[in-house]
């Protein structure tokens, strides 16, 4: 449904701007003035580059030469960010909250999304498999997983006992881990920026950090997914395995977070190196 509403979005954009309405009326100038129009609203590069992917996608199936289509704009297309174990320690060491410090633990451990944690029960930690389980939640939450991927990540020792103690000390009686009131946290985001600003881990120098809310724009979720990614792929863990635990339908999805070992790193490997 996600994929059908991508491409609905993309393909009624398109017969807007092209004032068209059959796929036999279509011209190669069409796709110009398609990415013209999405560029002046302000669109990136990187968008309206998306935006024609779908649109050709979807003139596929019904036997249109795509040949004659031109190419979509280019863009520079930048490297995953990934938190520092520097900035994980900090973290960590100064956020007290246990609730808050478990599930940026648990992000960073399991690659979950935001949504993921948001949905996930105490009856999905098997602690005698020391396995996580996700899954959609219809029936409870209407909740579904992206791209249906149910799978299930190992969890660290370490991680499994903290989750037992909360469990047992702080979880109340709702079945959600993460939960307010009984219901999905819809906050996780903004809570993260509080906590990042309440302990001066702000980076104080992004276009967030100069509003009067000081919402750093270097912290956010899904950047503990990315650091998790990468941590394994650098690891040596053989990628179908680690493309299974990040619930990616393809390779290419996992193989975009692997970036570059950080300068210290091989900078050390370079030192190590005899060049004579």
């Amino acid at each position: 449904m996600e994929a059908a509403e991508v491409y609905e979005l993309a393909c009624r954009e398109f017969l807007r701007v092209i004032g068209r309405q059959y796929a036999d009326e279509i011209v190669t100038g069409d796709f110009a003035k398609f990415h013209k129009a999405l560029a002046d609203r302000g669109m990136s590069a990187r968008t309206v580059s998306n935006r024609h992917s779908s649109v050709k996608a979807f003139l596929r199936p019904i036997d249109y030469d795509t040949k004659h289509i031109p190419k979509p704009p280019k863009y520079d297309k930048t490297l995953p960010e990934i938190y520092t174990d520097k900035e994980l320690k900090e973290l960590f060491r100064t956020v007290k909250s246990r609730r808050e410090n478990l599930l940026y633990r648990l992000l960073l451990q399991t690659g979950m999304r935001e949504q993921e944690a948001m949905y996930l029960e105490w009856s999905d930690i098997d602690p005698k498999r020391k396995i996580c389980k996700l899954q959609s939640k219809q029936k409870q939450w209407d909740f579904r997983l992206k791209d249906f991927e149910e799978r299930e990540i190992p969890l660290h020792d370490d991680l499994l006992v903290r989750l037992l103690e909360y469990k047992k000390k702080h979880a109340g009686s709702g079945t959600l881990i993460f939960g307010k009131h009984g219901k999905p946290d819809g906050h996780m985001l903004r809570t993260l920026k509080q906590q990042v600003v309440a302990v001066g881990l702000n980076c104080g120098e992004c276009d967030g950090c100069q509003k009067k809310t000081r919402e750093c724009e270097n912290w956010f979720l899904h950047k503990f997914r990315a650091t998790f990614c990468t941590k394994l792929l650098r690891s040596g863990l053989d990628i179908r395995t680690i493309q299974s635990m990040m619930g990616h339908a393809d390779l290419a999805s996992t193989m975009r977070y692997l970036r570059p070992a950080e300068n210290e790193h091989t900078q050390a490997r370079i030192n190590a190196m005899r060049w004579t």
